[in-house]
């Protein structure tokens, strides 16, 4: 069970923006009334984990794996956000196309993967020989990806939030 939670911590991301927002709203020069009001915001967290437990009930103890019978009748979608019982699921994801244009921001489930050099663009190969940058694959990074992802761990309440 450890290597499985193990497997999990991926860390997080420092910074998520949307590339394009316009705000609307009556502290515009150029406020549309027509249009619905819109703002936009940026907020700093520090210490995001103890934030994220003060305001969810994260697990801390009495972790145990479902029998084969209790993963038969278990239903993702009867699980209640504000349960006293939390699952972690291993799953794996795969990414529809449809979905690519709306998430091409920020994909969900994060992971640690190496870097091989055939995944880089044609540009970022020139730049690499350019200033003679060579690619460690040992390396792992935290990449939001549209790959499929194999045995992705990940807790019931952030795969609730994604549907």
């Amino acid at each position: 069970m450890y290597l499985m939670l193990d497997s999990g911590i991926r860390g997080g991301m420092c910074l998520v923006s949307k590339r394009y927002s316009k705000a609307n709203n009556k502290y515009l020069d150029n406020f549309d009334e027509m249009s619905p009001s819109k703002f936009i915001i940026s907020l700093d967290v520090n210490n995001l984990y103890g934030t994220a437990m003060a305001f969810y009930n994260l697990p801390e103890s009495e972790f145990r794996f479902l029998n084969q019978k209790e993963i038969d009748k278990f239903d993702l979608m009867s699980v209640s956000s504000d349960s006293n019982v939390g699952y972690i699921l291993e799953v794996d994801l795969f990414y529809p196309p449809e979905l690519h244009s709306k998430h091409n921001s920020f994909p969900m489930a994060p992971q640690h993967e190496s870097i091989m050099y055939d995944m880089l663009s044609p540009y970022q190969k020139k730049i690499c020989e350019k200033l003679n940058i060579k690619i460690n694959e040992k390396n792992k990074k935290l990449l939001n990806t549209f790959n499929e992802k194999k045995k992705l761990c990940s807790s019931l309440f952030k795969l609730t939030i994604l549907y």
